[in-house]
C-alpha cells in the first residue's frame, strides 16, 4: 500500500526550478517543467487576447497581433498536448478549463446575469392520465 502511494507522488512530483539561465536547457529536458511553461503561455495568450482587458483601458490587439496570438496558442497546445504523461489528455482538460475561464470573463463582463431557464413544455404539461405506471412493492411483483 505504501509503495503504491510513493508511486503516486512521483507521479505529482516538481522539483524546484533553478534560476540560473545556464540551466535553463536542461530543465527544457523536463516535461513537468516544459507542461509549466506552457500552461502559463497560454494562460497568458488568452488573457491578452480577451476583450476584458478593453475594459480596463488597455488598448485592444490589432488583428495582426491577434493572428500572431492565435498562431502561439495553436502552436502551444500542439506541444502540450505532444508531452508524456497523458499529453492530450491533459491538453484537452486545459482547454475544457480556458474555454470556462472565457465564458466566466464573458459572464462577469455582462453583468452577472441569473442563469434561470424557461420551464420546458415536458415539465410544465401534467401527465397524462394512465401514462405513468404504478411501481409494485417486491412482494407484489414475485408474486405475479
Amino acid at each position: 500500500m505504501e509503495e503504491a502511494a510513493h508511486e503516486m507522488g512521483r507521479e505529482v512530483y516538481f522539483a524546484k526550478f533553478l534560476t540560473s539561465p545556464k540551466l535553463l536547457q536542461l530543465q527544457l529536458r523536463d516535461a513537468y517543467f516544459r507542461r509549466h511553461v506552457l500552461v502559463q503561455l497560454l494562460i497568458f495568450v488568452q488573457t491578452i487576447s480577451t476583450d476584458q482587458l478593453q475594459r480596463k483601458g488597455a488598448p485592444a490587439l490589432a488583428p495582426r497581433q491577434r493572428e500572431a496570438a492565435e498562431k502561439l496558442r495553436a502552436r502551444a497546445s500542439e506541444l502540450l498536448a505532444g508531452i508524456a504523461p497523458n499529453g492530450p489528455l491533459f491538453a484537452a482538460a486545459l482547454e475544457r478549463l480556458l474555454v470556462r475561464e472565457r465564458h466566466w470573463l464573458e459572464w462577469k463582463r455582462d453583468g452577472c446575469a441569473a442563469f434561470d431557464r424557461a420551464a420546458t413544455e415536458a415539465e410544465s404539461a401534467p401527465l397524462a392520465a394512465g401514462g405513468a405506471k404504478k411501481r409494485r412493492s417486491g412482494a407484489a411483483a414475485r408474486a405475479g
